[in-house]
């Protein structure tokens, strides 16, 4: 929660001194702002445990290795490009160079985050019991898991669809 919190304030500062002081003055370039780029730093560690929750939880139901452990190479793959993305973002003026390693970054963030949620949702119907209030708490949290799932996932490939669709961006070659 700390990781989130300071992200979520690190990113909107990031995006205010953009916006406010560099668009408004004509000095809009294709450099990152040292704000963003501790936001980026904090995201990783933040996204990182928030998965490493749920598949602990993907365990626990399933009582089998196999899935929580794909998932848990997903999510440190994906932790480790966020952070290499970030530390050499600040080195580098733009992040055309680190094109490869946005893009696998976002793809290892959409698989994971499928995976866990598809996943997640099997296991959660088949623990189903013959009980009427038992049986809708478990679609609750069924459609819970899907929905969040299914939101990162889409939000993950926006992120990816528009740093390819929008050019000359900061965010894109």
């Amino acid at each position: 929660m700390v990781f989130q919190t300071v992200q979520l304030i690190l990113l909107f500062l990031g995006v205010w001194e953009t916006v406010m002081t560099l668009y408004s003055q004509g000095q809009m370039s294709t450099v990152l702002i040292d704000i963003l780029i501790i936001g980026m730093i904090f995201g990783g560690p933040s996204a990182f445990c928030v998965q490493a929750f749920f598949i602990f939880r993907l365990y626990s139901f399933s009582q089998r290795k196999p899935l929580p452990i794909l998932c848990s190479i997903l999510i440190t793959i994906q932790l480790a490009f966020t952070l290499t993305i970030g530390a050499a973002s600040s080195q580098v003026v733009a992040l055309q160079k680190w094109q490869g390693f946005i893009v696998s970054a976002l793809f290892v963030s959409i698989c994971a985050d499928t995976i866990i949620a598809i996943s997640m949702s099997y296991y959660l119907r088949g623990s189903r019991t013959g009980f009427r209030e038992t049986s809708r708490l478990i679609d609750r949290m069924v459609l819970y898991v899907l929905a969040t799932g299914v939101i990162t996932s889409i939000t993950a490939l926006l992120a990816g669809i528009t740093f390819y669709v929008i050019p000359n961006t900061c965010m894109s070659p």
